[in-house]
């Protein structure tokens, strides 16, 4: 067996897989381009003059002139010598067969090449032989036309294109506007010109045109769904951003929020790996709480809620039980129509208090009132780590730790290490082979692939959808998969004019194994450690022990094999233990809609969304010798067991009843918009886990739960709660040039105490659309120009459940007295205990979030579509942990809402659309800014580790700055007798070390918690802020062209104004005797190599160089080639070929994270933990 595979699975497999892939589709476009051919030898066009030729005689010119070959029967002979007369310019085959042939009493069929001319079975009049046709196919001559091209104010179009419908022949208009064209008499023109709409114009008995070109609105006019509702683009009042199918198709994770990354401003999405059950990180106009700051997703009109997401994900067993798998990955991102991002009060305030961090809006797709059609795509990829580091070689390394102890004689080894870094020692490690950590972790060439069928239509009363969708990913690292099969129905049915009704369902079952926590963590064994098993390596399954294990006389060898740095073998433990997450979510509403008067609505729905999620844990304890922590697993199950097997069920049921009113209409140039919804929402969540010690088969399919009670254990927990809320919203505009829009919500959560359960969240909006002014009228270069400001509050219910409560909790148990329990002598009677949880607060109540936006919308130069914006957002009533000393014995520290936040920026869009000839062009960009700062905390009392402190941005990193390295023990002596440093160790300290900025000293007055300026000591206070770990500012740049049939996209993304800390760094860059470290190690301080960047490695770090300091801190800011596309639609006549039954098809290729630029040093700025993958892959897209 190959040693480097992933459960068996060979990375060849993958190659083959996916050449596998590409001939079923190479052979697919070889027989549509046959298609294309074939089409294209019956459209050659010839040119025949002969007078009273035979019909055989016309038939053999045509053979002469093509590869065509006549094959004629028996009783055809004697009509073929009918003499005709034939002039024909430019026909191709099919017109002049149907004009020589005509009133013959013959037919023709075409067989590829082979054309058979036969008697007909229907009459048609006889002529004799002799009787001549004369058969007239002439071009007709063609004549000159002119005209110009202008828009509505009359001024000229520039580079207007001007096409002979039917035919290649067309021009483009002028500087001036004019053109000038040879066309064939009664031809039809159309013109049309990037923020046009396309005209035809007939041309018969006229030869001068002055076109007049309307403004094409559509962009204007496309809907944007707000939540409870949609609007057109030019009628929105609020922050919205959008992206739409075409968008979301370009992404090729299993979960569409990724398809969000760079394409809209004020969202930033990070956190991106190649985890297929991965989680993204969403913020959308920075992070207003050191607590949820993620934003709410509603899925067709259904808010998502899930266990351990909100406060309870604080706690490590809730978050535990909420388990790896992104239940966004549960949604086929092949059926998401549109995702809108609600990011101001104004937009979000109808959600209440669930909207604080912004509210993402997911609409799936539904059926057109159109014939049915058949949808299909398929995509295969593979995917790689890519990014390498320049790990040390077993020699290498044992030569850097004896020059490392060189450095300190007085360093006493590990005992476990005596004699490994001896080359005299029996024990010398250095001539052990390399073993290469970072290519077993890795799952190479991992496959990615996603196939999805949809079949739609409808009638003027009904709308229909089906789909089915699979997806199949194979994460980057270590046994880490996921697999999806999805179904989706949805119905919309006209019952009469006045009733409506609908459903929509979908069930999904997802799959798969979580990858290990840390990839670094796992490559950075030791090198001489063997990963796999072999002759004088014991192991077990093929790969190899890190303590002996079970002895031959019986007793178990617990000691490491490798030395004091031996490590667990996570690859040989992830192989062989099993651990499996199977989850099956049903989701769907179904409503009833009234509409009794003109522009009354009365709509009713109920919407559930319930998953199970079940986690399959198997342990096999020969596996223990991979884990020195494990030790003898003869000690559980009663020494017969062969491991242990443990199931963990987590439900989550969400039940929404909503009742909405919608009066909309129109008097005169008044528009009239008034919404009323009431919502009751009820969650509940529960886990039930079992397991045993006692097993007595590995395999899976025999796996149960039972044995005996010593051997087993049970557990579960439950959360709930409720929330009603009411909306009111009132929209008005005046001749779609005044806008204003006000909502209140009004909502009341059961986690709060009864008298401080319900909160009213208002919001107002105005937008005035200036270019309906006519003042503006003469201003032709701006097409479209909108103000828009608002103001609204939000809230945050993420606090703890019943946190108003106090609860008691009897887990304590003591001992009293010193009597004997069972094999405990003397232990004392053992009683149940008591205590306090936590101290209630009945005034807690939800973060509160207000925001101010002004900015405008507009749209330039018949091309130019450009919206700028500023953003203030203020976060009152954050909660934060109140310090109690720790003789009051609660488990839970109180909280209450005390602290606040800010985030203020702008945020700014701009999109060209152009044409060339034929080439059609667009190019994108969006920029956010984001300036975070934390307003008041909890008696200024820094927080988070002081992370969280007045005046700074959250979070932002605190450490030691670096002055310099001491280059001789002269100079850090001279040094420590004007400063002390806490960290150092007397008498250790020399050249080599660094030495540290003294900025601050302990507080002077009461309220301080340090004082500014030196104080002659290196301690804890003079540890600063270095920088942030939120973005300064973030962004995004789409570029898109299509060319005759082709087109490529071209996606970039990034951001800038961040540190980030280097743990690779960190980890690599010094002394041990076991763990592997980087050849940056070389450029660490000697007196043969003295500079000022890197200081000495000693073991023990007596000056401690490797403190938490700027040195470990780098920019996290790349650019990112995030996503390249190119593909290619077949021609018609591919369609046409197939009359029709196939209505399009393109075929792309395309790559992910192609490359990024970074002044980061690490693996990855987003992630060393789990770093980007990138990605190859190819598709086909069908629509019959």
């Amino acid at each position: 067996m190959n040693k480097h595979c992933i459960e068996g699975k060979e990375p060849l497999n993958n190659f083959k897989h996916a050449l596998k892939i590409m001939r079923i589709t190479l052979f697919f476009l070889f027989f549509c381009i046959l298609f294309s051919s074939a089409d294209n030898s019956y459209s050659q066009e010839f040119t025949i003059k002969s007078k009273t030729a035979s019909i055989k005689e016309v038939c053999k010119e045509i053979e002469k002139s093509s590869d065509f070959i006549f094959v004629f029967s028996d009783n055809s002979e004697k009509v073929l010598e009918k003499k005709v007369n034939v002039e024909a310019n430019s026909k191709n085959v099919r017109e002049i067969l149907d004009a020589v042939l005509s009133e013959t009493g013959l037919t023709y069929k075409i067989f590829d090449k082979q054309i058979v001319i036969y008697e007909s079975t229907k009459a048609a009049p006889s002529k004799t032989v002799e009787e001549a046709n004369v058969v007239t196919l002439q071009q007709p001559a063609k004549r000159q036309i002119t005209g110009k091209v202008v828009d509505v104010q009359g001024q000229p179009v520039i580079g207007a294109n001007i096409l002979e419908t039917g035919t290649t022949n067309g021009t483009v208009t002028d500087i001036d506007g004019f053109f000038s064209l040879s066309i064939e008499k009664n031809a039809t023109l159309h013109i049309s010109y990037i923020g046009y709409l396309a005209q035809e114009v007939n041309t018969a008995g006229e030869s001068t045109f002055l076109i007049s070109l309307q403004e094409d609105m559509q962009s204007l006019e496309e809907l944007v769904v707000i939540g409870y509702g949609t609007r057109t683009q030019r009628d929105i009042t609020t922050a919205i951003s959008n992206i739409g199918s075409e968008t979301i198709n370009k992404s090729i994770t299993m979960s569409a929020e990724n398809a969000m990354q760079g394409t809209m401003s004020g969202v930033q999405v990070s956190g991106t790996t190649g985890n297929p059950m991965g989680r993204p990180t969403i913020r959308i106009r920075g992070t207003n709480t050191w607590g949820v700051s993620d934003p709410l997703y509603v899925v067709d009109g259904i808010p998502i809620t899930e266990m351990g997401a909100g406060i309870e994900g604080e706690h490590a067993r809730i978050q535990d039980v909420r388990g790896p798998l992104n239940i966004m990955t549960m949604i086929d991102p092949n059926d998401i129509e549109s995702i809108s991002v609600l990011k101001d009060a104004s937009a979000a305030a109808i959600y209440g208090v669930r909207a604080a961090n912004g509210v993402v809006l997911i609409t799936t797709k539904k059926g057109r009132q159109d014939k049915p059609s058949v949808d299909f795509s398929s995509r295969f990829g593979i995917q790689n780590i890519t990014q390498e580091l320049d790990w040390l070689s077993t020699p290498e390394y044992t030569r850097f730790v004896q020059d490392v102890f060189a450095s300190d004689p007085e360093r006493n080894l590990n005992e476990a290490n005596i004699g490994r870094f001896d080359p005299s020692s029996p024990r010398y490690l250095g001539n052990s082979p390399t073993y290469n950590w970072e290519d077993a972790v890795r799952n190479k060439n991992a496959a990615t692939q996603d196939y999805s069928v949809k079949v739609s239509g409808g009638t003027d009363n009904t709308d229909y959808y089906v789909s089915l969708g699979y997806s199949d990913t194979e994460g980057t690292v270590l046994v880490n998969t996921l697999q999806r099969y999805s179904g989706a129905v949805k119905i919309n049915t006209k019952i009469n004019d006045w009733i409506r009704t609908g459903i929509n369902y979908r069930l999904v079952n997802a799959a798969g194994k979580a990858a290990p926590d840390d990839y670094f963590d796992l490559i950075r064994s030791a090198p001489w450690q063997p990963i796999y098993a072999a002759e004088g390596i014991p192991g077990y399954n093929g790969y190899a022990y890190a303590v002996g294990g079970i002895q031959p006389d019986g007793s178990y060898a617990n000691q490491k094999l490798y030395g004091a740095g031996t490590r667990i073998n996570e690859v040989g433990r992830s192989n062989t233990n099993d651990q499996r997450y199977d989850s099956w979510r049903n989701m769907g509403n179904i409503y009833l809609e009234l509409t009794p008067l003109k522009g009354l609505t009365l709509r009713g729905t109920v919407s559930l969304d319930r998953y199970i999620t079940t986690r399959y844990t198997f342990s096999d304890y020969d596996a223990n010798g991979f884990d020195y922590t494990s030790g003898d697993p003869r000690a559980l199950g009663g020494g017969k067991s062969v491991g242990s097997y443990g199931e963990r069920d987590t439900h989550n049921n969400n039940l929404v009843q909503e009742l909405m009113m919608n009066y909309a209409n129109r008097f005169g140039e008044h528009s009239f918009d008034f919404l009323f919804n009431f919502s009751n929402q009820k969650y509940d969540a529960k886990y039930r886990i079992t397991s045993t010690e006692y097993m007595t088969t590995k395999k899976d399919y025999l796996r149960n739960l039972g044995g005996e009670r010593n051997y087993t254990s049970v557990g579960s927990e439950q959360l709930r709660w409720a929330l009603q809320g009411y909306l009111f919203r009132v929209g008005y505009n005046f001749a779609h040039t005044y806008y204003l829009d006000a909502t209140v919500r009004r909502d009341g959560s059961a986690r709060f105490a009864p008298e401080n359960r319900w909160g009213t969240f208002p919001s107002l909006s105005a937008a005035w659309r200036l270019k309906s002014e006519s003042f503006m009228e003469d201003i032709l270069w701006i097409d479209d120009l909108k103000l828009r400001t608002g103001w609204g509050q939000l809230g945050n219910q993420e606090v703890r459940d019943m946190a108003y409560l106090s609860a008691i909790s009897k887990a304590p148990h003591y001992a009293m007295g010193n009597t004997t329990q069972n094999d405990r002598p003397s232990s004392g009677a053992f009683y149940e205990g008591a205590t306090i949880f936590g101290i209630p607060n009945r005034d807690l109540t939800w973060e509160k979030t207000e925001t101010f936006n002004i900015g405008f919308d507009s749209q330039l130069f018949r091309g130019l579509s450009l919206s700028a914006e500023y953003y203030y957002k203020k976060t009152h009533g954050i909660l934060q942990a109140i310090d109690i000393p720790p003789s009051v014995g609660v488990v839970e520290t109180p909280v209450a809402n005390v602290a606040k936040v800010q985030n203020q920026g702008i945020e700014i869009t701009a999109n060209w659309q152009s044409k060339i000839g034929q080439l059609n062009y667009a190019v994108g960009a969006n920029l956010t800014t984001t300036a975070n700062k934390v307003l008041e905390t909890y008696k200024h009392i820094p927080t988070s580790g002081g992370t969280v402190e007045e005046g700074h941005s959250m979070f932002y990193h605190k450490a030691y700055k670096v002055a310099g390295i001491f280059q001789t023990d002269a100079e850090a002596q001279e040094w420590m007798q004007k400063y002390e440093d806490v960290n150092y160790i007397s008498g250790k300290v020399g050249a080599g070390d660094f030495y540290f900025q003294d900025l601050r000293g302990a507080p002077k007055e009461d309220g301080q918690f340090y004082s500014e300026g030196a104080d002659g000591k290196i301690d804890s206070y003079d540890m600063i802020d270095i920088g942030k770990s939120i973005p300064g500012y973030f962004y995004g740049i789409n570029l898109n062209a299509e060319y005759k049939g082709f087109d490529c996209s071209v996606q970039f993304s990034g951001v800038g104004d961040v540190i980030k800390y280097n743990r690779i760094k960190a980890l690599t860059f010094m002394p041990t005797e076991g763990d592997n470290v980087t050849k940056i190690v070389y450029n660490a301080w000697t007196p043969e190599n003295p500079q000022n960047e890197y200081p000495r490695l000693v073991f023990g770090d007596p000056a401690a160089n490797l403190r938490y300091s700027d040195f470990f801190f780098e920019s996290g800011a790349y650019f990112r080639l995030q996503n390249i596309q190119i593909g290619y639609t077949l021609p018609q006549s591919v369609y046409n070929a197939s009359k029709n039954y196939i209505r399009n098809i393109r075929i792309f290729i395309g790559a992910s994270n192609l490359f990024t630029i970074t002044p980061y040093t690490g693996l990855d700025p987003e992630s060393d933990a789990y770093p980007a993958p990138q990605t190859l892959f190819m598709g086909l897209t069908a629509k019959f």
